[in-house]
């Protein structure tokens, strides 16, 4: 069959087939391609859809790449079952087997070494998710009577916040520590935006966890005594996975990483600084030679990398929101089309006065946490603070918006708006 080469995975031999309904990419069998001591698995792809100009054009529409991603991972899944892969990144294309084969000769010592390292394990994602507190049944508070009740209001509302995120960072800070105690190697990942994951809550653990086989029964069992420990707070274990957070050019899979050794997480839900988490998908990754790979035509070498476990991959619409790629799905981001350009247009100047909003309303708060304003000062900057916010609420609800619709999505550098 004729067609570039898809390259899911690389592993050492092993004896026990892959099931014989297995469908890849593309729908084309996955098959086996061996050089040396290693096994690339691959299957063939039209060029009309994985050359690099398509391709480029194919990552940035979300429901062919969930399409593809599932496709992906269904090979990845069966590998697992049979035996240790060291999972390549989504769309890594050869032009022929001669491509792949010089690519496994190139990077025969690397993928030895890690395969070395994951034999035996696999990975478990953890997240810790802050649950919104169930609106109380009782009539809605009354509106604040002057100015200077509504910031001596938001004053309690944003103590009761720090609160809650402090108490948050901690038991997430307790469960990773526990958790990477009883694991070979331990990741933090960039939490995830709930607009992007349709997760509930915010997001404030993403970590992933390699661990023995023999031991995965036990790991689990400990994920499961946390559920429930602390009141607002959701632990959710995805896996078994293949290694994929533990495969990258570093080769270093066993460090330990701490949420406040790192830095974790800010009560914005961005990580201060970036922790070593998933990157968006791409067409041009391995190595490639003689214009067999996408890249080598341009002379250079593409670099090791680390793959992308599927439940990362919400991460994606952000990305594009960022480069500001109009996709299939609506996500949060600005998408100009002619039937909803007006409501666009609104989205992204509210985005603009909401940021300034929570600006100037935080800096109103520190100066009368601080003393340093008078009645008159407070009444004024109170009143005009709540007035704002009243007229906000209802360009959203006339506009069908929601308040974390306007908190636009930065990819690896988290929301755009602190979390309310």
């Amino acid at each position: 069959m004729t067609g570039l080469r898809y390259v899911y995975a690389v592993c050492r031999p092993f004896g026990a087939p892959l099931q014989s309904a297995l469908k890849g990419v593309a729908g084309d069998p996955p098959r086996l391609l061996g050089h040396r001591g290693l096994i690339a698995v691959v299957s063939h792809v039209p060029e009309a859809d994985f050359a690099e100009a398509p391709l480029h054009r194919h990552l940035e529409d979300l429901d062919w790449l969930t399409e593809t991603a599932r496709a992906h991972q269904q090979v990845i899944d069966a590998l697992t079952a049979v035996t240790t892969p060291l999972p390549l990144r989504l769309a890594t294309v050869f032009r022929d087997d001669s491509g792949v084969r010089v690519m496994m000769e190139e990077r025969e010592a690397d993928f030895l070494r890690t395969l070395d390292r994951l034999e035996g394990r696999v990975e478990w994602g953890v997240k810790v998710y802050v649950e919104r507190e169930p609106e109380a049944a009782s009539e809605p508070a009354a509106k604040p009577a002057s100015g200077r009740d509504y910031l001596r209001r938001r004053r309690m509302e944003s103590r009761a916040h720090e609160d809650s995120w402090q108490r948050a960072e901690r038991f997430a800070g307790r469960l990773h520590a526990t958790l990477s105690e009883h694991a070979d190697g331990a990741r933090l990942h960039a939490p995830q935006n709930s607009a992007l994951s349709k997760a509930p809550g915010q997001n404030v653990l993403n970590a992933a966890y390699l661990v023995p086989r023999a031991q995965s029964e036990e790991f689990v069992e400990l994920v499961d005594r946390t559920k429930g420990e602390e009141p607002g707070m959701r632990v959710e274990l995805t896996g078994p996975w293949a290694a994929y957070s533990f495969v990258d050019d570093s080769g270093n899979a066993s460090a330990q990483e701490s949420p406040s050794a790192r830095g974790a997480h800010d009560r914005r839900g961005a990580p201060r600084g970036r922790p070593g988490g998933p990157a968006r998908p791409a067409a041009r990754r391995g190595s490639g030679h003689h214009g067999r790979h996408h890249a080598a035509h341009r002379g250079r070498r593409p670099r090791p990398h680390r793959p992308q476990r599927p439940d990362q991959l919400g991460q994606r619409a952000g990305a594009l929101a960022l480069r500001g790629v109009a996709v299939t799905e609506r996500r949060n981001h600005i998408d100009l089309e002619p039937d909803t350009v007006e409501r666009d247009l609104v989205k992204l100047v509210l985005t603009v006065v909401e940021l300034l909003r929570q600006l100037m309303e935080r800096q109103a708060l520190r100066r009368f946490d601080q003393g340093d304003l008078n009645e008159e000062q407070e009444e004024r900057i109170g009143l005009t603070l709540m007035l704002l916010d009243d007229r906000m609420t209802e360009l959203r609800e006339r506009y069908g918006l929601r308040p974390e619709d306007l908190n636009l999505d930065l990819g690896p550098l988290g929301p755009l708006l602190p979390r309310e």
